[in-house]
């Protein structure tokens, strides 16, 4: 009923929805919650000009969400993950450069420690 050749064609075919359809699903979803919350902003300002009161004018500003961790902290967690991800590598059986995988959020991770050792320096100097 079933054929090898047919089912590696659909593998296939949900590899290339998949590969291509969640970028799309994640920008869709961006937009539906830009759009809603540009909605509730204009539902406030009638609101406030219904009732006569003043519109605030950082009200239209879109400020980004405050970052409260450090390069410090970002940089050792990342280290961290990293080292665990490369040593879970190396120690399975069919290694086939896997380990590679865990370089990457190590690496960027020792960027972070080196932007704070760098921004440590500027502070004292200023």
């Amino acid at each position: 009923m079933f054929d090898i050749d047919n089912m590696s064609g659909l593998i296939a075919i949900l590899a290339v929805i998949l590969v291509f359809g969640t970028p799309i699903i994640i920008v869709i979803a961006i937009l539906v919650h830009k759009a809603r919350r540009t909605q509730r902003i204009h539902q406030t300002v009638v609101a406030l000009a219904e009732k006569g009161l003043p519109i605030p004018p950082d009200l239209f500003v879109d400020r980004p969400a405050a970052d409260n961790t450090s390069a410090l902290q970002k940089g050792v967690v990342l280290v961290a993950v990293g080292a665990g991800l490369t040593i879970f590598f190396l120690s399975t059986a069919d290694r086939h450069g896997l380990w590679g995988i865990g370089m990457i959020p190590l690496l960027i991770g020792v960027g972070y420690l080196i932007v704070w050792k760098l921004e440590g320096r500027k502070d004292d100097k200023a």
